[in-house]
């Protein structure tokens, strides 16, 4: 079983700023450089991996495993189109005009 180091650097506040690494990364690409979302989530997750084998020691197979368990989950756990309570502009727009009673009353 793979067994996390916690200061992989022996800094603590280096190993905090290579942490953040993909978190900037992915919102850099998302703001700066205007990349679609689902190619900066590939991207951001790829530096993410290779962080973890890298920086962290985390074994291949494990790091694979993890990688395409959260992969496949981000992919088939989306909400249907049916599960989502989305509103039309115009029934929002109408129901933001519409005067509310409270339930006391």
């Amino acid at each position: 079983m793979f067994k996390q180091l916690i200061d992989p650097l022996d800094n603590l506040t280096l190993t905090c700023f290579v942490a953040m690494v993909p978190v900037v990364t992915l919102l850099v690409m998302l703001a700066v450089f205007r990349f679609p979302a689902w190619l900066a989530t590939i991207f951001g997750s790829i530096i993410t991996f290779c962080l973890a084998l890298w920086v962290w020691k985390m074994p291949f197979d494990d790091g694979a495993h993890a990688y395409l368990y959260g992969a496949a989950t981000g992919v088939w756990n989306r909400p249907r189109q049916s599960d989502c309570q989305w509103k039309s502009r115009k029934s929002a727009a109408r129901d933001a005009l519409t005067p509310h009673r409270s339930e006391g009353v």
